[in-house]
């Protein structure tokens, strides 16, 4: 569940930080580190952060957090679509 989670945040990520076009991308490598137990219930929090951009791949990492603990990390690969000028 938590991978997905990452999933899902790593696109809504690309929206907030200006890229909604890429949100067509595709995700050619996800990792994840489990770092801690979660619970039911209390929000799933994700920070994202955009590490490097190229022509054609995005590098991104997370932390997830549930109050204020360290949940899970991540490292993600996408290779990004072609924008029509």
């Amino acid at each position: 569940m938590l991978a997905a989670f990452a999933d899902h945040a790593y696109f809504a990520a690309l929206v907030a930080i200006g890229k909604p076009g890429q949100v067509d991308g595709v995700t050619v490598d996800l990792t994840m580190q489990y770092l801690g137990g979660g619970q039911i219930g209390p929000d799933l929090m994700a920070e994202v952060d955009l590490l490097q951009e190229t022509g054609r791949m995005l590098f991104m990492r997370m932390l997830m957090t549930q109050e204020g603990r360290a949940v899970a990390a991540s490292t993600a690969t996408i290779r990004k679509v072609a924008i029509a000028r």
